[in-house]
């Protein structure tokens, strides 16, 4: 009976603690990544395979589409803006005159 309590006490210490975990850390050696908009490649100033950190520039597209696009919409919101105070500029009278009309 001691031969079988010996057995089982040292089988009971060389139990480890850790629940087989094993801590370390995980990097990603490469990523990829897609572009959120369809344009034209200007400059690619980092190498593949380089290093890279946060806030690094990893690409250059051409501007030239999307400042036309910004310009044609600032060009529309300025006719816009013209058109609300032309009509503005009609229907104050007309809302001037009926107030008039209603307190004669």
């Amino acid at each position: 009976m001691f031969i079988v309590f010996s057995i089982l006490f040292s089988l009971v210490g060389c139990q480890s603690d850790d629940n087989g975990k094993a801590l370390s850390t995980l990097e990603r050696d490469r990523v990829t990544f897609s572009a959120t908009a369809n344009e034209i490649i200007r400059d690619l100033p980092i190498r593949e395979g380089s290093m890279v950190k946060t806030g690094d520039v990893l690409v250059r597209l051409d501007t030239k589409r999307q400042e036309a696009i910004l310009a044609h919409a600032i060009a529309e919101e300025a006719k816009a803006s013209a058109n609300r105070q032309s009509t503005l500029g009609r229907v104050q009278p007309l809302f001037h005159s009926l107030l008039c009309f209603d307190r004669g």
